[in-house]
């Protein structure tokens, strides 16, 4: 989180809750991939800024809150070499939505070699219904969290519907590249490899995250899009992650002029904003 302060307090804060361009900055040189290290993050989505402001008034709902669990399993052979077993659990109004994501250690890069149990999960009690549909860069669905993880997942339709098969990805997808330090840069998805769109990686600062009244340095990494690949980044669509050695501890995904439609006859009904967090409220990490 950025520091803000005003009046008497200027100096204090100053003093005590920034990070100085002169401090040694956090040693970051691997994801933290040992079986039994789990982090629990609380999953808020919220819509707000409505044009017309009346369609707030429409929508059964302007905002959904659910936990996410997720869980490191060790390390299996997969028909390319090892890799190791993620586990991601979305507690969703008491229904549960499991997946599986492969990771590699490539040299300096950390890759999503392959997935299980759809990378685009369903969450039919956070549906729109038949009524509306949200959209944003040409694709649409009824359900905004689903819409939200195409978008992150660089993909213009669902790559799963919870089924257990493998799925592998196509050509690299880089998470991380370490060690990471300020400025360092890369791409995350590339189209000639990966359906969909290019989507890039930048280190920007250096800030304190606390969860569970720890302190965390952290390394903020803005994420981009090409949604055309036509070599401009997209303006209306940003997201950040906050990564320490301890793995990432928040995530923020934003998104301006979030399109609404009619399902039946696909009129557009308005605009609006919204805004995605991932919040660690613990974990364990050995």
């Amino acid at each position: 989180m950025r520091c803000f302060w005003s009046g008497v307090f200027c100096c204090f804060l100053f003093l005590t809750s920034c990070y100085f361009p002169g401090d040694v900055p956090p040693v970051v040189d691997h994801y933290p991939l040992t079986a039994g290290n789990s982090w629990h993050y609380i999953r808020t989505i919220t819509l707000y800024n409505f044009r017309p402001p009346s369609l707030a008034d429409s929508l059964p709902y302007t905002g959904v809150t659910f936990t996410t669990d997720v869980v490191m399993q060790g390390e299996v052979s997969l028909n390319d070499g090892p890799a190791f077993t993620c586990q991601t659990i979305e507690h969703e109004n008491g229904r549960d939505i499991v997946g599986y994501d492969y990771y590699r250690q490539v040299n300096e890069s950390l890759r999503i070699i392959a997935y299980t149990g759809g990378s685009v999960p369903i969450y039919p009690q956070q549906s729109l219904g038949a009524q509306l549909r949200f959209g944003y860069g040409g694709i649409f669905s009824s359900s905004l969290p689903e819409l939200m993880d195409r978008l992150k997942g660089g993909s213009q339709s669902p790559q799963g519907t919870g089924g257990d098969s493998l799925i592998y990805e196509q050509g690299p997808v880089t998470s991380f590249i370490f060690p990471i330090n300020i400025g360092r840069e890369w791409d995350y998805r590339v189209p000639q490899y990966s359906p969909g769109w290019r989507m890039h990686k930048k280190v920007m600062e250096v800030t304190p995250v606390t969860v569970a009244n720890s302190r965390f340095e952290t390394y903020k990494i803005r994420w981009y899009w090409d949604m055309n690949n036509s070599g401009f980044w997209d303006t209306n669509m940003v997201a950040y992650d906050y990564l320490s050695s301890s793995g990432v501890l928040q995530r923020e995904f934003i998104i301006k002029n979030l399109v609404i439609i009619t399902s039946s006859t696909s009129n557009l009904a308005g605009f609006c904003d919204s805004r995605e967090s991932y919040v660690a409220q613990s974990m364990t990490v050995h």
